[in-house]
This record gives C-alpha cells, sequence and structure tokens, in this order.
C-alpha cells in the first residue's frame, strides 16, 4: 500500500480505507493478557458503553487537571505500551509506511450493542493530526461521520476525519476492539489540510473532557514524540 498522498482529500470524504487482511488475530491473545496488567482503564461521558487502554497519551496532575485534555500538546508513553509488543511494533511500521509521527494511541472495546455519541474532537492538539482506527474484533463497526456512513471490518485501517462530528455502533452481541492512534503527517500538505478542516469544524467550540489523571509514576519517557 503507498503511502497516504499528499492531497486534499477529506474536505469532502471524511474517511477512507487505507489498508485491508491486516493479521489482527495475532493481537487478540496479547490484548487478552494485557488487558490483566493495564493500569488505567476509564469511561467517559461521550463513551459511556466503552472502555479504553491508553498506551500513549498527556499526563493529567494538579497543575494542569482544569486543562482542556485538546488543548495539551505533549504526547508521553505509558506502562501500558509495553504490555502490547505485537501492537506496538505493528503500529510503529505504519508510522513509518505512512510517514507520520506518533500521538496518542489507545485501545478502544465497545460493548455488545453499545453506542459511542455523537461528538467531534476539538482542541489545537488535533488541529494538524490524521486518526486511524484498525479493527482488531468486529463483526462490522458502523461509522457515521457527518451526513456519510460506512461500515469497518476485521482487519481493516481506516483514516477518518474525527475533527467532523461522528458516531459509532457496536450493533452485535459481542464485544468490537479498534487500536486508535494519531499520526502527525510528514507531508505539509497533509498538515495544511488537516488543519483547514479544523479550523472550519472547530470555530472556537469546546466539549468538557470527564477527567483523566495519571500520575507520573506510571509513565515511561516523558519525551514528547
Amino acid at each position: 500500500m503507498k503511502p497516504l498522498a499528499d492531497s486534499f482529500f477529506g474536505i469532502l470524504n471524511h474517511f477512507r480505507l487505507i489498508e485491508e487482511r491486516v493479521p489482527v488475530d495475532t493481537f487478540l491473545d496479547e490484548i487478552a493478557e494485557g488487558r490483566k496488567k493495564s493500569f488505567y482503564d476509564s469511561k467517559g461521558k461521550i463513551h459511556p458503553d466503552s472502555h479504553h487502554i491508553f498506551l500513549r497519551g498527556v499526563v493529567i496532575n494538579n497543575r494542569n487537571k482544569d486543562f482542556f485534555i485538546g488543548d495539551i500538546l505533549e504526547n508521553v508513553q505509558y506502562l501500558n505500551y509495553l504490555y502490547f509488543p505485537k501492537i506496538t511494533e505493528w503500529m510503529k511500521n505504519f508510522s513509518i509506511r505512512h510517514r507520520g509521527s506518533l500521538g496518542r494511541v489507545y485501545i478502544s472495546f465497545l460493548k455488545p450493542h453499545g453506542h459511542v455519541v455523537r461528538h467531534a474532537d476539538r482542541g489545537i492538539y488535533y488541529a494538524a493530526k490524521d486518526r486511524y482506527h484498525l479493527v482488531i474484533k468486529s463483526r462490522g463497526t458502523e461509522v457515521f461521520l457527518g451526513s456519510q456512513s460506512s461500515t469497518f471490518q476485521e482487519g481493516e485501517v481506516w483514516w477518518i476525519s474525527n475533527k467532523v462530528p461522528h458516531e459509532i455502533f457496536n450493533n452485535y452481541d459481542e464485544e468490537r476492539v479498534h487500536l486508535v492512534f494519531d499520526l502527525l503527517p510528514g507531508s505539509f500538505f497533509r498538515r495544511i489540510r488537516n488543519i483547514i478542516l479544523w479550523v472550519y469544524f472547530t470555530m472556537g467550540r469546546r466539549l468538557k473532557f470527564s477527567g483523566l489523571r495519571l500520575d507520573r509514576s506510571q509513565i515511561i519517557g516523558l519525551k514528547s514524540l
């Protein structure tokens, strides 16, 4: 698969299938074991039917607990990152192939017949970045972005414009598992395209985050990537 094209797609199309037939079966045992060890697992107001294992993200402490999480730019690697070596190795290779720098990363679990309510990801952190979903376990995840919709299948990697209002449905009796991660594209044109989208859809709006707090003792490598 060629790297994501240097184009302005996304102004009209809010998602794109990037890769297919990723061997996700190799990740399932790792996830089952990693869930037993992971130190942080949360639900939020936007995702009441889901929980996440964060592998990379921000540090929230008493000094910045009132900050809007979308406006915190620094990203660090959490201890959870070590519990998923197969997944993180695949993700590093993906970022090399698509010429991007890794941002926030989490594994998302959506309960049977669960729903991620309609929302858009706000904040300057998202302005220039691309959001990707690797479908690890699903019989078909229904995704709606703006007025567009698609069904994500196991083994597929999708780029989505998370700056656009979107919602997700799991209409089956089984849990749905996605790897969700951000890349800062190496292409100047893609960054500009993303910023244009961000400015257009944000227009100063903000969504309150429901309280992620992490102690620095739970983090390895405070260097931003």
